[in-house]
């Protein structure tokens, strides 16, 4: 199965990918920096640069069977301040919808999204 994961870097979706990869899924990820992500992946992936305020790539879509969408500012890293509050949710909202917008476009063979949020 090719898996996209979003939050893949994050406590889940490393722990996820890990258990992903080892029972043979391909794993597609969407990550804000393509480096860092490479050099903190526990697992093999593919990895392309997304945000929640950009369109989703359609070329990380091709082929994808299943999205597990765990992006999102983390919630206990800072003060709640307004802005913090804006984008914790802008994270979240924001980027789910980009994300199905681009399914709608370009992941024909896209039979499941999972979205998990703090």
């Amino acid at each position: 199965m090719r898996v996209l994961m979003t939050g893949a870097t994050g406590l889940i979706g490393r722990q996820l990918g890990k258990a992903l990869a080892a029972r043979g899924d391909t794993l597609v990820c969407l990550v804000r920096d393509v480096d860092d992500a490479r050099r903190r992946l526990p697992f093999p992936a593919t990895c392309h640069a997304w945000n929640h305020l950009c369109d989703v790539p359609a070329e990380a879509l091709t082929g994808v069977d299943a999205i597990v969408h765990l992006a999102g500012e983390p919630v206990a890293d800072k003060r709640w301040t307004a802005a913090q509050k804006a984008l914790i949710r802008d994270t979240r909202v924001l980027g789910t919808q980009r994300l199905v917008a681009a399914v709608l476009a370009h992941g024909t063979r896209v039979r499941a999204l999972v979205h998990g949020s703090a």
